[in-house]
Parts: structure tokens; C-alpha cells; sequence
């Protein structure tokens, strides 16, 4: 039998063209390889960090979680207003997480129990000092004067990436850790104005689950 074999030199090219393709391809990929690779490796702490004396460990009806990453600036007087703003609406504001989420079928002392807000800062590897200036805000105007807090239950987490992994990947970070009914992101440097896209947002969620609610019982009839 005669086996044909390709000359040495073209075995040669063929092997060359082999390995750029290799180095190609791996050139190609090599951002979401590390991304996959940060997404696994990156380190978290988490840190609970208000001084909170309500035993009873209610599930909050609200988690926002804020991506900050470098915002020692912003990050403060965002905590200021958001945390202001919640407690000093706390009754409308649950009341519209509960139709946002459909609990508002629950009774009225269920409804009275789970009026908590749960703040998560998510500190995405900053340099500055994002993660300082997010304990001393709690210590300053939180713990302080915890009467409102430990008596609703509102929790400030802070939750730290050990290095810098991207805004997605903090948010997810936040969002498979936070304890609430329901959950929403905020930007840390205050581009949204709580005091308008809080409400619109809960209210937009809570005319879908209206109409979708209605649809379904209409369907079901």
C-alpha cells in the first residue's frame, strides 16, 4: 500500500496556520474568558451595618441595591436622601410594594409588619474611599439615632468585591444577597430622583401585576 503524505513543507504551513488560529481565537475571547473568570474568583464580604435591636427579623418589603464603584463623593448625600426620603414615606411606599408585589391582599397586620426598607451598598473594588464613607454615613445618621430603624427593621449592608468585576456583576451581587420583597437598583450617584422614580416605578409594577391579575381571572372564568 502506498500512503500519501503531504511534503514537510506543507506540513509545516499547515501547523503554522493551525497555531494562529489557536492565537486568533484565544485573542478573540480572551475578554469573556476573564470576565468568567472574575465572576468566579472575585471575593465578597458582606457586612451587615446598622446596630438594629428588632429581634424579630422581618423580611423587608423593599431591598435597593447600589452599585458604587469610586462614588466616596456622590455616594453620601444619595444614602442621605434615599434613606431620608423612605422613612419619612414609609406608609405610602409600602403600601406600594405591596401592590407592586401583590400582597395587598394580605391582612392588615401582616401588612403592618413588613414595612422595613433594606439598603446594599455594593462597593465594586473601589480605590477610594467608597467603603469608608458608607460606615461612617451609617454610624453618623443611622445608628446614631436607631428609634426609627430598630423599631421598622431597616438594614444597611454593605457588600464589598474584592476587585473591580463591572456594574453587572455588582448588581447581581446585591440582588441574589438582598433579603427583600422586592428589589430594585439605584445608581449611586443620584442620577434618578428617588422622590419621583421611586413611586413611578412602584406604581408602573403594580398596574402590570393589575392587568395581568385581571387578564388571567378573566381568562379563568
Amino acid at each position: 500500500h502506498i500512503h500519501a503524505h503531504p511534503p514537510p513543507k506543507k506540513r509545516m504551513i499547515l501547523l503554522l496556520s493551525l497555531f494562529l488560529s489557536i492565537l486568533i481565537l484565544l485573542y478573540l475571547f480572551y475578554p469573556a474568558i476573564k470576565v468568567i473568570g472574575k465572576s468566579i474568583d472575585v471575593g465578597v464580604d458582606d457586612l451587615i451595618l446598622t446596630k438594629n435591636n428588632n429581634t424579630k427579623q422581618q423580611q423587608p418589603i423593599l431591598s435597593i441595591i447600589i452599585p458604587a464603584y469610586n462614588e466616596e463623593e456622590r455616594l453620601p448625600p444619595m444614602l442621605l436622601e434615599t434613606y431620608t426620603y423612605l422613612t419619612k414615606n414609609r406608609k405610602d411606599i409600602t403600601n406600594l410594594c405591596h401592590a407592586a408585589t401583590l400582597s395587598c391582599c394580605t391582612s392588615e397586620k401582616q401588612t403592618q409588619n413588613t414595612s422595613s426598607f433594606e439598603l446594599i451598598v455594593v462597593d465594586d473594588g473601589s480605590i477610594d474611599d467608597t467603603r469608608i464613607k458608607t460606615i461612617d454615613f451609617v454610624n453618623q445618621h443611622v445608628n446614631v439615632s436607631n428609634k426609627d430603624a430598630g423599631g421598622a427593621g431597616d438594614s444597611f449592608r454593605l457588600i464589598t468585591l474584592h476587585q473591580n468585576s463591572g456594574k453587572g456583576a455588582a448588581v447581581r451581587a446585591g440582588m441574589i444577597r438582598a433579603k427583600g420583597a422586592l428589589c430594585l437598583m439605584a445608581d449611586a450617584d443620584g442620577a434618578t430622583d428617588i422622590t419621583d422614580g421611586l413611586p413611578a416605578v412602584l406604581k408602573e409594577m403594580a398596574n402590570v401585576v393589575t392587568t395581568t391579575t385581571t387578564t388571567t381571572t378573566k381568562q379563568n372564568h
